[in-house]
């Protein structure tokens, strides 16, 4: 949305959308949010799609599209693999066996 445009103007736009999605599925009950937001993402789009439907119309006289802007270096940069994970020092010591106990569990809490 640029900024020269009417922000009480863009609202009533994108509440005439929600209000036709609204009736165009029946006027349910409880998704007037949904209505709400599928509205303005309708309208945010169509600036979009006016420059892509002209980029088709006459190729040659389109503005420029996302493949020819120049981007920052650091914006076209290929990400950062992430770091390894360090691995556990090895080790010659074997594992300590669990303890076994000469009386049973269940006979030890019998006395209690």
């Amino acid at each position: 949305m640029s900024e020269n445009i009417d922000i009480a103007e863009y609202e009533q736009r994108v509440r005439n959308r929600a209000y036709d999605i609204w009736e165009s599925e029946g006027r349910p009950n409880g998704r007037h949010v949904e209505h709400w937001m599928l509205s303005e993402a309708a309208e945010s789009a169509e600036p979009l799609v006016a420059l892509a439907e002209a980029a088709v119309a006459a190729p040659e006289a389109a503005p420029a599209t996302l493949a020819t802007i120049e981007m920052p270096k650091a914006a076209v940069a290929a990400p950062k693999k992430p770091a390894a994970k360090a691995k556990a020092p090895r080790t010659n010591k074997k594992p300590i066996a669990a303890a076994k106990h000469s009386t049973p569990v269940h006979e030890l809490s019998a006395g209690l």
